[in-house]
């Protein structure tokens, strides 16, 4: 009788504890598989951002070890996936740097705001955007005379010039 009256409870119940306790687990494993998913794809994005410098890095080292290069380079095109990101702007130029009205705000921006590296020469605009400290990076034996900026969502304007004369120390860098 006893057997029987417990049964009725686990009919009131509607299922039993092994029932709940399954359905836990599995929301357990969908949440937790969320979260890996998601970790990734921000993983992804800062990897997107450093293979974006390393491209630029290795153009301005293969103008730096010859002897005379001019060339311009299509950052659209390159290997790299910042068009991916949800970056807006991509500036080059040093923070002391003399620059158009049209960049000043910008370029203050980088010199006073957070998470930027007040002796890089490449930019990410917003910051926020990228991985913690991938908001800016120093291109060696570059030297940028203007600060300008490229807007990352009008693809066609996302080219560089890079040369470099026969006497010259560092790379120049400047916009297309």
């Amino acid at each position: 009788m006893i057997k029987r009256e417990s049964k009725r409870g686990q009919e009131v119940m509607g299922m039993s504890i092994g029932t709940i306790f399954s359905i836990f687990i599995i929301v357990v494993i969908v949440a937790v598989t969320i979260y890996v998913i998601v970790h990734f794809l921000g993983i992804n994005k800062c990897s997107e951002v450093g293979f974006f410098y390393e491209d630029i890095q290795d153009e301005v080292d293969k103008a730096w070890t010859s002897g005379r290069y001019s060339d311009v380079y299509d950052i659209s095109l390159s290997s790299s996936g910042v068009l991916k990101t949800d970056v807006e702007e991509v500036c080059f130029g040093n923070l002391t740097a003399t620059t158009s009205s049209e960049y000043r705000d910008r370029q203050s921006e980088f010199r006073y705001g957070a998470g930027y590296n007040r002796n890089a020469n490449l930019f990410m605009y917003p910051g926020k955007s990228v991985c913690q400290g991938l908001a800016s990076k120093k291109i060696e034996h570059a030297k940028i005379e203007e600060f300008f900026c490229l807007d990352v969502k009008n693809p066609q304007n996302l080219k560089i010039k890079i040369n470099i004369e026969t006497r010259e120390s560092l790379v120049r860098i400047s916009r297309a």
